[in-house]
């Protein structure tokens, strides 16, 4: 809500935030960053809250956020109806049935020179 109220919520806009949390610039928040980026925001949490917000969003366990963690940890769960869909979308791609998508599945299905 803190982020809302400075100017939005898109992908891009927490892209940029991120970018700005990223204090030696290595593409991870540290645990210091990340409180740092909180206080910029007017929170304030307790160490063990900060540390259990790093545990949280810290998926791979090594002690930094990437973009791609704060941005998961972010987004809410998907409804049974959005899984229905995206499931949906996933076989239409995985042409073979195996459970991943391959450049082969791709290609079988998109045709880039029809644009």
């Amino acid at each position: 809500m803190q982020i809302q109220k400075r100017g939005g919520l898109g992908i891009r806009t927490l892209g940029v935030l991120f970018r700005r949390m990223d204090n030696n610039g290595n593409k991870k928040l540290d645990q210091s960053e990340f409180a740092e980026a909180l206080a910029s925001y007017g929170l304030f949490p307790k160490v063990v809250e900060i540390q259990a917000l790093m545990k949280f969003y810290d998926v791979d366990g090594d002690g930094n956020i990437t973009y791609e963690e704060f941005i998961r940890g972010l987004r809410e769960p998907l409804t049974e109806r959005r899984k229905v869909m995206v499931d949906k979308a996933f076989a239409l791609v995985d042409r073979n049935g195996n459970g991943s998508i391959s450049v082969a599945d791709i290609d079988a299905i998109y045709d880039v020179s029809q644009n």
